[in-house]
């Protein structure tokens, strides 16, 4: 990729566009939080009791991004405010996607 970050709005929302349908079939909502400028920022949050586990979505967004995200590895979790979960995949040279999860459901 360019270093010019000009590309990234657009190429972050055609990736948000794959992902949306796929957290839906797992039984979660994803939303997009911020510019997009620097990175993709999506919130994901199990809208069902019974959800996927995140581990499936995880790997549900994996399978989805195969050809454009480098390795297809998670990095985290890392734990950040409001008690949510900060995953992050490297998609390209310094382009990167932080998944915030919230899941609340009981015995997940």
């Amino acid at each position: 990729m360019s270093s010019d970050k000009d590309f990234r709005p657009s190429y972050y929302a055609l990736v948000y566009s794959m992902l949306k349908d796929v957290a839906l079939d797992c039984g979660w909502a994803l939303a997009v939080h911020g510019s997009l400028a620097s990175d993709l920022d999506l919130v994901a949050v199990a809208w069902e009791d019974d959800s996927k586990p995140l581990y499936k979505l995880l790997a549900a967004f994996a399978d989805k991004l195969k050809g454009t995200a480098f390795g297809y590895v998670w990095n985290g979790p890392h734990m950040a405010g409001a008690n949510r979960e900060v995953w992050t995949l490297s998609l390209e040279r310094d382009v990167y996607l932080d998944l915030n999860v919230f899941d609340n459901r009981k015995g997940k």
